[in-house]
């Protein structure tokens, strides 16, 4: 992340906010790109962090069909949306934080639409 320096903190943070809504995430790694799933590579996609220079990004897989009364969220693909974070109080908006339960949601409702395991519980909203 040598040209991104920049953000490597807040990086990290966004990391650490995925993870402690999704402590099961597989992570993998493809260059600048942090993906966070239920299994490696695209199938299980549920975020994606990528760091810029002055933001970094994170993109929610399937975003498109989510609530997004906030309009926090940008894009214009059929099914993928990404948020950019800015500084670290953009992690705690109860908007952010609803919008990454709800991908979790979506998640879980499809896993148990396809016979996969009940919906595990969510950690506390952290204030």
């Amino acid at each position: 992340m040598e040209k991104n320096s920049g953000t490597d903190a807040l990086t990290r943070q966004v990391c650490d906010a995925i993870l402690a809504r999704f402590p099961d995430a597989v992570v993998t790694q493809d260059k600048e790109t942090m993906g966070f799933g239920t299994a490696p590579g695209y199938k299980g996609l549920v975020f994606t962090v990528i760091p810029a220079r002055a933001h970094v990004t994170l993109g929610i897989a399937h975003g498109a069909s989510l609530p997004d009364p906030a309009g926090l969220m940008e894009g214009d693909g059929k099914v993928h949306r990404h948020v950019k974070i800015r500084a670290a109080e953009d992690l705690r908006r109860p908007e952010l934080l609803d919008l990454m339960d709800a991908a979790l949601r979506a998640l879980d409702q499809a896993t148990v639409g396809q016979g996969g395991a009940a919906e595990p519980e969510r950690l506390p909203r952290a204030h």
